[in-house]
Protein backbone atom coordinates (compact mmCIF):
# COMPACT_ATOMS: atom_id res chain seq x y z
CA UNK A 1 0.00 0.00 0.00
CA UNK A 2 3.04 2.34 1.11
CA UNK A 3 4.58 1.74 -2.02
CA UNK A 4 1.60 2.37 -4.17
CA UNK A 5 1.56 5.62 -2.60
CA UNK A 6 4.80 6.43 -3.50
CA UNK A 7 4.57 5.19 -6.92
CA UNK A 8 1.13 8.09 -7.34
CA UNK A 9 2.93 10.85 -5.96
CA UNK A 10 5.89 10.19 -8.37
CA UNK A 11 3.55 10.28 -11.33
CA UNK A 12 1.85 13.04 -10.42
CA UNK A 13 5.40 14.89 -9.47
CA UNK A 14 6.90 13.82 -13.45
CA UNK A 15 2.88 14.89 -14.62
CA UNK A 16 3.33 18.33 -12.78
CA UNK A 17 7.17 18.64 -14.13
CA UNK A 18 6.12 17.73 -17.97
CA UNK A 19 2.85 20.38 -17.42
CA UNK A 20 5.08 22.63 -16.46
CA UNK A 21 7.77 22.77 -19.02
CA UNK A 22 4.89 22.03 -21.94
CA UNK A 23 3.32 25.63 -20.69
CA UNK A 24 7.26 26.70 -20.89
CA UNK A 25 7.61 25.93 -24.24
CA UNK A 26 4.42 27.55 -25.45
CA UNK A 27 3.99 30.85 -26.83
CA UNK A 28 3.19 33.93 -23.70
CA UNK A 29 -0.01 35.26 -24.14
CA UNK A 30 0.66 38.75 -25.26
CA UNK A 31 -1.16 41.64 -23.08
CA UNK A 32 -1.13 44.58 -24.97
CA UNK A 33 -0.76 46.88 -21.50
CA UNK A 34 2.71 45.23 -21.61
CA UNK A 35 3.96 46.15 -24.82
CA UNK A 36 5.73 49.71 -24.98
CA UNK A 37 4.43 51.37 -28.49
CA UNK A 38 6.74 54.01 -29.61
CA UNK A 39 7.30 56.00 -32.99
CA UNK A 40 9.41 52.44 -34.19
CA UNK A 41 6.28 50.37 -33.50
CA UNK A 42 3.69 52.75 -35.23
CA UNK A 43 5.60 52.37 -37.80
CA UNK A 44 5.79 49.44 -38.88
CA UNK A 45 1.93 49.36 -38.19
CA UNK A 46 1.41 51.59 -40.65
CA UNK A 47 3.55 49.87 -43.36
CA UNK A 48 1.79 46.76 -42.83
CA UNK A 49 -1.96 48.91 -43.00
CA UNK A 50 -0.87 51.12 -45.61
CA UNK A 51 0.52 47.70 -48.00
CA UNK A 52 -2.43 46.07 -47.17
CA UNK A 53 -5.04 49.05 -48.14
CA UNK A 54 -3.45 49.74 -51.51
CA UNK A 55 -4.76 46.56 -52.67
CA UNK A 56 -8.07 47.22 -51.60
CA UNK A 57 -8.80 50.37 -53.90
CA UNK A 58 -9.76 51.81 -51.04
CA UNK A 59 -11.25 55.11 -50.38
CA UNK A 60 -11.84 56.63 -46.80
CA UNK A 61 -10.37 56.26 -43.31
CA UNK A 62 -8.75 53.61 -40.84
CA UNK A 63 -7.95 54.53 -37.19
CA UNK A 64 -6.29 52.02 -34.54
CA UNK A 65 -6.26 52.50 -31.01
CA UNK A 66 -5.08 50.58 -27.87
CA UNK A 67 -4.42 51.73 -24.36
CA UNK A 68 -6.20 55.39 -24.39
CA UNK A 69 -3.89 55.86 -27.39
CA UNK A 70 -4.43 55.90 -30.91
CA UNK A 71 -1.46 54.50 -32.72
CA UNK A 72 -1.94 54.95 -36.47
CA UNK A 73 -5.00 57.15 -38.25
CA UNK A 74 -5.09 58.00 -41.61
CA UNK A 75 -7.75 58.55 -44.49
CA UNK A 76 -7.21 57.60 -48.15
CA UNK A 77 -8.99 59.60 -51.71
CA UNK A 78 -11.47 62.68 -51.53
CA UNK A 79 -14.67 63.80 -50.59
CA UNK A 80 -15.61 65.41 -53.92
CA UNK A 81 -15.37 64.74 -57.80
CA UNK A 82 -13.01 67.33 -58.62
CA UNK A 83 -10.22 66.52 -55.87
CA UNK A 84 -10.78 69.70 -53.94
CA UNK A 85 -10.92 68.35 -50.40
CA UNK A 86 -9.02 65.16 -49.01
CA UNK A 87 -10.48 62.94 -46.52
CA UNK A 88 -9.17 63.50 -43.50
CA UNK A 89 -9.69 62.44 -39.89
CA UNK A 90 -12.74 65.28 -39.10
CA UNK A 91 -14.87 64.18 -42.33
CA UNK A 92 -18.02 63.33 -42.02
CA UNK A 93 -19.88 59.99 -42.81
CA UNK A 94 -23.17 58.92 -42.31
CA UNK A 95 -22.53 55.72 -39.92
CA UNK A 96 -25.62 53.98 -40.57
CA UNK A 97 -26.41 50.72 -38.23
CA UNK A 98 -23.84 51.75 -36.64
CA UNK A 99 -25.86 54.20 -34.61
CA UNK A 100 -27.13 51.12 -33.10
CA UNK A 101 -23.94 50.66 -30.72
CA UNK A 102 -24.73 54.21 -29.35
CA UNK A 103 -28.75 53.58 -28.81
CA UNK A 104 -27.48 51.05 -26.82
CA UNK A 105 -24.75 52.80 -25.15
CA UNK A 106 -27.73 55.18 -24.09
CA UNK A 107 -29.92 52.68 -22.95
CA UNK A 108 -26.96 51.37 -20.34
CA UNK A 109 -26.36 54.74 -19.36
CA UNK A 110 -30.24 55.27 -18.51
CA UNK A 111 -29.94 51.83 -16.66
CA UNK A 112 -26.82 53.08 -14.32
CA UNK A 113 -28.99 55.85 -13.76
CA UNK A 114 -31.79 53.74 -12.21
CA UNK A 115 -33.71 55.16 -14.86
CA UNK A 116 -35.25 51.79 -16.50
CA UNK A 117 -34.35 48.27 -16.66
CA UNK A 118 -33.93 46.02 -19.57
CA UNK A 119 -36.26 43.86 -17.36
CA UNK A 120 -39.10 46.09 -17.80
CA UNK A 121 -41.27 45.04 -19.89
CA UNK A 122 -42.83 46.97 -23.08
CA UNK A 123 -46.33 46.99 -21.55
CA UNK A 124 -44.36 49.90 -19.55
CA UNK A 125 -43.93 52.34 -22.08
CA UNK A 126 -46.23 52.27 -24.59
CA UNK A 127 -50.02 51.38 -24.64
CA UNK A 128 -50.43 47.42 -24.93
CA UNK A 129 -54.65 47.25 -25.12
CA UNK A 130 -56.45 44.47 -27.20
CA UNK A 131 -53.83 43.26 -29.88
CA UNK A 132 -51.23 44.77 -28.17
CA UNK A 133 -51.04 42.59 -25.35
CA UNK A 134 -48.34 40.57 -25.88
CA UNK A 135 -45.98 43.71 -25.13
CA UNK A 136 -46.78 42.66 -21.25
CA UNK A 137 -44.30 39.39 -22.31
CA UNK A 138 -41.33 41.38 -24.01
CA UNK A 139 -38.57 42.97 -22.40
CA UNK A 140 -36.76 46.19 -23.20
CA UNK A 141 -33.54 44.09 -22.92
CA UNK A 142 -34.57 41.69 -25.70
CA UNK A 143 -34.81 44.33 -28.43
CA UNK A 144 -30.98 44.79 -27.99
CA UNK A 145 -30.58 41.34 -29.65
CA UNK A 146 -31.70 39.37 -32.30
CA UNK A 147 -33.84 37.01 -29.91
CA UNK A 148 -37.04 39.59 -30.99
CA UNK A 149 -37.97 41.43 -34.12
CA UNK A 150 -39.86 43.70 -34.91
CA UNK A 151 -41.25 42.64 -38.36
CA UNK A 152 -42.30 46.32 -39.96
CA UNK A 153 -38.92 47.39 -41.58
CA UNK A 154 -37.98 50.91 -42.57
CA UNK A 155 -38.66 50.66 -46.46
CA UNK A 156 -41.83 49.02 -45.87
CA UNK A 157 -43.02 51.50 -43.77
CA UNK A 158 -42.25 54.38 -46.67
CA UNK A 159 -43.40 52.14 -49.27
CA UNK A 160 -47.05 51.35 -47.46
CA UNK A 161 -49.49 54.35 -49.38
CA UNK A 162 -50.79 55.23 -45.67
CA UNK A 163 -47.72 55.69 -44.53
CA UNK A 164 -45.64 57.69 -47.12
CA UNK A 165 -49.02 60.34 -47.26
CA UNK A 166 -48.14 60.51 -43.34
CA UNK A 167 -44.52 61.22 -44.12
CA UNK A 168 -45.23 63.63 -47.13
CA UNK A 169 -47.39 65.61 -44.58
CA UNK A 170 -45.14 65.35 -41.52
CA UNK A 171 -41.70 65.71 -43.06
CA UNK A 172 -39.51 68.04 -44.65
CA UNK A 173 -36.02 67.30 -46.64
CA UNK A 174 -35.13 70.79 -45.47
CA UNK A 175 -35.54 69.98 -41.84
CA UNK A 176 -35.37 66.06 -40.69
CA UNK A 177 -38.37 66.84 -37.81
CA UNK A 178 -36.34 65.38 -34.65
CA UNK A 179 -38.70 66.07 -32.28
CA UNK A 180 -41.95 65.62 -34.83
CA UNK A 181 -44.45 63.96 -32.09
CA UNK A 182 -46.80 63.26 -34.92
CA UNK A 183 -44.33 61.33 -36.96
CA UNK A 184 -42.77 59.26 -34.16
CA UNK A 185 -46.35 58.54 -32.67
CA UNK A 186 -47.56 57.11 -36.35
CA UNK A 187 -44.37 55.04 -37.13
CA UNK A 188 -44.66 54.00 -33.28
CA UNK A 189 -48.05 52.52 -33.72
CA UNK A 190 -47.38 51.09 -37.24
CA UNK A 191 -44.78 48.98 -35.15
CA UNK A 192 -46.54 47.70 -32.59
CA UNK A 193 -49.79 47.23 -34.75
CA UNK A 194 -47.84 45.09 -36.84
CA UNK A 195 -46.10 42.73 -34.12
CA UNK A 196 -43.35 40.56 -33.74
CA UNK A 197 -41.86 38.31 -36.53
CA UNK A 198 -41.16 34.48 -36.05
CA UNK A 199 -38.20 34.55 -38.65
CA UNK A 200 -35.11 37.22 -37.41
CA UNK A 201 -35.42 40.30 -39.58
CA UNK A 202 -33.19 43.11 -39.44
CA UNK A 203 -33.65 44.69 -36.15
CA UNK A 204 -34.64 48.94 -37.59
CA UNK A 205 -37.83 48.53 -36.12
CA UNK A 206 -36.42 47.49 -32.68
CA UNK A 207 -33.85 49.97 -32.34
CA UNK A 208 -36.58 52.86 -33.28
CA UNK A 209 -38.23 51.93 -30.47
CA UNK A 210 -35.36 51.86 -28.38
CA UNK A 211 -35.49 55.47 -29.09
CA UNK A 212 -38.49 56.17 -27.98
CA UNK A 213 -38.11 54.70 -24.85
CA UNK A 214 -35.07 57.12 -24.11
CA UNK A 215 -36.93 60.03 -25.02
CA UNK A 216 -40.41 58.78 -22.36
CA UNK A 217 -37.88 57.77 -19.76
CA UNK A 218 -35.06 60.96 -20.49
CA UNK A 219 -37.96 63.20 -20.68
CA UNK A 220 -36.03 64.80 -24.04
CA UNK A 221 -35.36 63.76 -27.51
CA UNK A 222 -32.92 60.92 -28.54
CA UNK A 223 -30.75 62.78 -30.29
CA UNK A 224 -30.38 65.48 -27.60
CA UNK A 225 -30.06 62.65 -24.82
CA UNK A 226 -27.14 61.42 -27.26
CA UNK A 227 -25.80 64.72 -27.30
CA UNK A 228 -25.76 65.48 -24.21
CA UNK A 229 -24.40 62.12 -22.52
CA UNK A 230 -22.58 61.03 -25.53
CA UNK A 231 -20.88 63.26 -27.64
CA UNK A 232 -20.51 66.14 -25.46
CA UNK A 233 -19.05 63.83 -22.46
CA UNK A 234 -16.76 62.12 -24.96
CA UNK A 235 -15.69 65.12 -27.00
CA UNK A 236 -17.25 64.10 -30.56
CA UNK A 237 -17.73 67.60 -31.73
CA UNK A 238 -18.20 66.41 -35.24
CA UNK A 239 -20.78 63.85 -34.84
CA UNK A 240 -24.28 64.59 -34.95
CA UNK A 241 -27.60 63.29 -36.71
CA UNK A 242 -28.83 63.20 -40.39
CA UNK A 243 -30.20 66.60 -42.04
CA UNK A 244 -30.47 68.52 -45.28
CA UNK A 245 -26.95 70.05 -43.81
CA UNK A 246 -25.01 66.76 -44.61
CA UNK A 247 -23.70 66.87 -47.52
CA UNK A 248 -20.78 64.91 -47.83
CA UNK A 249 -20.92 62.85 -50.94
CA UNK A 250 -18.65 59.61 -52.49
CA UNK A 251 -18.03 57.29 -55.02
CA UNK A 252 -20.26 54.85 -56.91
CA UNK A 253 -18.01 51.74 -58.44
CA UNK A 254 -20.74 50.44 -59.86
CA UNK A 255 -22.31 53.38 -61.71
CA UNK A 256 -18.87 54.76 -61.79
CA UNK A 257 -20.26 58.35 -60.85
CA UNK A 258 -20.13 60.60 -57.82
CA UNK A 259 -22.78 61.37 -55.90
CA UNK A 260 -23.73 64.40 -53.17
CA UNK A 261 -25.14 63.37 -49.65
CA UNK A 262 -28.01 65.83 -50.80
CA UNK A 263 -28.75 63.28 -53.64
CA UNK A 264 -30.61 60.97 -51.21
CA UNK A 265 -33.46 62.65 -49.79
CA UNK A 266 -35.25 59.36 -48.22
CA UNK A 267 -32.16 59.66 -46.03
CA UNK A 268 -33.66 62.56 -44.67
CA UNK A 269 -37.42 61.03 -44.40
CA UNK A 270 -35.93 58.88 -42.10
CA UNK A 271 -35.75 61.24 -39.57
CA UNK A 272 -37.85 59.40 -37.34
CA UNK A 273 -35.13 56.30 -37.48
CA UNK A 274 -32.53 58.61 -35.56
CA UNK A 275 -32.17 55.87 -33.22
CA UNK A 276 -31.41 52.91 -35.59
CA UNK A 277 -29.64 54.26 -38.61
CA UNK A 278 -29.26 58.44 -37.96
CA UNK A 279 -25.88 59.47 -36.52
CA UNK A 280 -23.53 61.31 -39.13
CA UNK A 281 -20.23 61.20 -37.25
CA UNK A 282 -16.26 60.97 -38.05
CA UNK A 283 -12.95 58.76 -37.90
CA UNK A 284 -11.77 60.58 -35.16
CA UNK A 285 -14.97 60.82 -33.21
CA UNK A 286 -15.68 57.38 -34.30
CA UNK A 287 -12.49 56.16 -32.72
CA UNK A 288 -12.97 58.07 -29.65
CA UNK A 289 -16.49 55.99 -28.91
CA UNK A 290 -15.17 52.35 -29.38
CA UNK A 291 -12.20 53.44 -27.31
CA UNK A 292 -14.47 54.77 -24.69
CA UNK A 293 -16.64 51.37 -24.79
CA UNK A 294 -13.58 49.35 -24.09
CA UNK A 295 -11.94 51.61 -21.25
CA UNK A 296 -15.34 51.73 -19.83
CA UNK A 297 -15.34 55.91 -19.63
CA UNK A 298 -18.78 55.74 -19.37
CA UNK A 299 -19.16 53.41 -16.62
CA UNK A 300 -21.62 51.38 -18.43
CA UNK A 301 -19.50 47.80 -18.92
CA UNK A 302 -21.07 47.68 -22.59
CA UNK A 303 -18.55 45.56 -23.68
CA UNK A 304 -18.24 42.70 -21.08
CA UNK A 305 -22.43 42.32 -20.96
CA UNK A 306 -21.69 41.70 -24.90
CA UNK A 307 -19.61 39.12 -24.06
CA UNK A 308 -21.49 37.58 -21.99
CA UNK A 309 -24.97 38.05 -23.74
CA UNK A 310 -26.64 35.06 -24.62
CA UNK A 311 -27.23 36.37 -28.26
CA UNK A 312 -24.24 36.33 -30.48
CA UNK A 313 -25.50 39.32 -31.77
CA UNK A 314 -26.34 42.01 -28.89
CA UNK A 315 -26.44 45.82 -28.56
CA UNK A 316 -25.43 46.67 -33.04
CA UNK A 317 -22.69 43.79 -32.29
CA UNK A 318 -21.64 40.44 -33.24
CA UNK A 319 -19.27 38.49 -30.17
CA UNK A 320 -16.63 35.98 -31.66
CA UNK A 321 -14.32 35.24 -28.03
CA UNK A 322 -12.64 38.50 -27.45
CA UNK A 323 -13.61 40.10 -30.54
CA UNK A 324 -16.79 42.79 -30.85
CA UNK A 325 -17.48 43.61 -34.75
CA UNK A 326 -20.30 45.77 -35.58
CA UNK A 327 -20.73 47.49 -39.43
CA UNK A 328 -22.93 49.41 -41.46
CA UNK A 329 -23.91 50.78 -44.70
CA UNK A 330 -26.14 52.90 -46.64
CA UNK A 331 -26.09 54.34 -49.99
CA UNK A 332 -22.39 55.45 -50.36
CA UNK A 333 -21.63 55.21 -47.15
CA UNK A 334 -19.89 51.98 -44.73
CA UNK A 335 -17.98 51.72 -41.34
CA UNK A 336 -17.12 48.98 -39.52
CA UNK A 337 -15.50 48.38 -35.89
CA UNK A 338 -13.42 45.91 -34.74
CA UNK A 339 -12.83 45.41 -31.38
CA UNK A 340 -9.88 43.19 -29.81
CA UNK A 341 -11.00 42.83 -25.79
CA UNK A 342 -7.96 41.03 -24.99
CA UNK A 343 -5.34 43.60 -26.55
CA UNK A 344 -7.65 46.96 -25.52
CA UNK A 345 -7.31 47.20 -29.51
CA UNK A 346 -10.18 48.90 -31.67
CA UNK A 347 -9.89 49.42 -35.40
CA UNK A 348 -12.51 51.69 -36.89
CA UNK A 349 -12.64 51.39 -40.87
CA UNK A 350 -14.92 53.97 -42.66
CA UNK A 351 -15.76 54.42 -45.85
CA UNK A 352 -17.57 56.75 -48.58
CA UNK A 353 -17.08 54.52 -51.59
CA UNK A 354 -19.83 52.06 -52.23
CA UNK A 355 -20.07 48.72 -54.82
CA UNK A 356 -18.15 47.05 -52.74
CA UNK A 357 -19.34 43.19 -50.98
CA UNK A 358 -21.25 43.53 -47.64
CA UNK A 359 -19.90 45.96 -45.30
CA UNK A 360 -18.97 43.41 -42.89
CA UNK A 361 -17.10 40.90 -45.32
CA UNK A 362 -14.74 44.06 -46.45
CA UNK A 363 -14.53 45.58 -43.28
CA UNK A 364 -13.81 41.88 -41.56
CA UNK A 365 -11.15 40.83 -44.85
CA UNK A 366 -8.81 44.25 -44.75
CA UNK A 367 -8.71 43.55 -40.55
CA UNK A 368 -7.61 40.17 -41.42
CA UNK A 369 -5.40 41.32 -43.47
CA UNK A 370 -3.22 43.32 -41.03
CA UNK A 371 -3.81 41.25 -38.49
CA UNK A 372 -3.13 37.82 -36.55
CA UNK A 373 -7.00 37.70 -35.89
CA UNK A 374 -6.42 36.20 -32.08
CA UNK A 375 -3.50 38.76 -31.59
CA UNK A 376 -4.94 41.77 -33.46
CA UNK A 377 -3.69 44.39 -35.37
CA UNK A 378 -0.88 45.92 -32.67
CA UNK A 379 0.90 42.61 -31.81
CA UNK A 380 0.37 40.80 -35.29
CA UNK A 381 2.56 44.41 -36.46
CA UNK A 382 5.34 44.69 -33.69
CA UNK A 383 5.75 40.26 -34.14
CA UNK A 384 6.34 40.82 -37.45
CA UNK A 385 8.88 44.00 -37.70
Amino acid sequence: MKFKKILCLALCAVMSCSLLASCASEEKPYDAADIKIGAHEKAQIAKNVNKALKTKDFTGGVSIAVNDSVVYSNSFGYADPVREHKLDGQTVYNISSMTKTFTAAAIFLLEKNSKLSRDDTLDKYFDASGKRRYLSTVKVGQLLSDKVSFGAYAPEIQSNAETAAVLKKYTHVANADKNNVKINRYVENYILDHGIVKDKNYLTSNYFLLGRIISKVSGTSYSDYVQKNIFDKLGMKNSGFISSKFNFGGYDLNNKKWHRGSEFPHMFNFGYMYSSYGIISCLDDMTKFYMALIDDTLGIDLVQKIRLAPSREYCGFKCDGNNLIAGGSVDIYSCYAHLNIQNNESVVIISNCSGRDDVMTTGEELYTVISSKVNGIIISSIKND
